[in-house]
């Protein structure tokens, strides 16, 4: 599972990498600025989203994470950067570990091989 601090940098990274504001200025913006406020134009969207899916040095998979696309999408060009830092916090899957009954997520980088509240391998 992600953390706040992983989910912001994951943002923010984007946001610039998608050929938005620079990360010093988009820090700087107010978590309730929306995406406009920080260089995301309508045309650039798309692309945003998919540095946010697949962009393994700033995306979600820089933390061996996944996440639909449809599901940042969905929110819209109009939504905050804390809507979209909280719906990525939440709906980020990373590894979970094997046990049948109650997995548990675990936490990035490094995943460990067992988990430490179970034992039960992490996969």
């Amino acid at each position: 599972m992600l953390t706040e601090e992983q989910a912001h940098l994951i943002v923010h990274s984007s946001i610039t990498a998608a050929g938005g504001k620079e990360r010093d200025e988009v820090v700087s913006l107010p978590s309730g600025s929306n995406l406009e406020a920080a260089g995301i134009k309508k045309d650039m969207f798309g692309r945003f989203v998919m540095t946010i899916v697949s962009d393994p040095k700033v995306g979600v998979r820089r933390f061996e994470h996944r996440i639909d696309p449809n599901i940042i999408a969905g929110l819209g060009d109009e939504a905050s950067i804390a809507d979209l830092t909280d719906r990525i916090l939440k709906l980020a899957a990373g590894k979970m570990c094997s046990n049948p009954s109650t997995p548990h997520s675990q936490k990035c980088c490094p995943y460990p091989a067992t988990c430490p509240v179970c034992g039960a391998p992490v996969r």
